[in-house]
């Protein structure tokens, strides 16, 4: 299962791990849906303020830290995690996402 963790404080985060497993590998959609995602909205948060976030990334793990507080970032982090939510509300047995709100 992909496990999905946001952070709000004291810097916004999120961290994405584990494989889904709903399809043979290199033929998984849920994992193909969230990779799609996640990295786009990596590069286009890097797009919008250079060096916006700080990541960690190996196979089936991604650790994002804002490096700012940017209300365009903000706004696209949320469309990133309804994107997310979108995926979990259709796969719920694949994808799992833990939102803190504090």
């Amino acid at each position: 299962m992909i496990e999905v963790k946001v952070k709000r404080q004291p810097k916004l985060e999120i961290i994405v791990s584990g494989h889904a497993y709903s399809g043979d590998p290199g033929h998984d959609l849920v994992c193909a849906a969230v990779s799609a995602i996640v990295f786009g909205s990596l590069n286009a948060f890097d797009q919008v303020v250079n060096n916006a976030t700080s990541d960690t990334i190996r196979d089936g793990y991604v650790h994002s830290v804002f490096n700012i507080n940017h209300e365009s970032l903000n706004i696209m982090f949320e469309m990133m995690l309804m994107q997310l939510k979108s995926v979990e509300a259709a796969h719920p047995n694949h994808i799992k996402i833990n939102n803190k709100e504090v």
